[in-house]
């Protein structure tokens, strides 16, 4: 092979991995999902750290359900599922009083007064 094959084969690789990129862009510029289920609109309602290496406890709202998750760095688990909102009734907004326990913040999402 002589030296202008090796140019023309570099250009046209160069040309097909330029096209793709392109077409990448244009594809997350318009919002279009290649692959997986129709996107769901997804809400984090409220957000507790309950330790040092990043657990949470938070409460998300998706699809017209609530839902209680304990998310870790490795996992994330449904604790509970509360009920929707009504349609008019507004979120609770976060408590802004001193810090709470886990174990109290654990009862008053899942309705328990023990």
């Amino acid at each position: 092979m002589d030296s202008l094959a090796l140019a023309r084969i570099f250009l046209a690789l160069l040309f097909v991995v330029a096209l793709i990129l392109a077409c990448a862009w244009l594809a997350r510029r318009n919002g279009v999902r290649i692959a997986g289920a129709p996107h769901t609109a997804l809400t984090v309602t409220n957000r507790v750290s309950v330790g040092p290496r990043g657990m949470q406890v938070m409460v998300v709202e998706v699809e017209n359900q609530r839902l209680v998750l304990g998310v870790t760095p490795g996992s994330i688990n449904v604790l509970h599922t509360l009920p929707p909102h009504a349609p008019g009734e507004a979120a609770p907004a976060p408590a802004t009083s001193a810090p709470a326990t886990f174990q109290s913040i654990l009862r008053n999402l899942c309705g328990r007064k023990a």
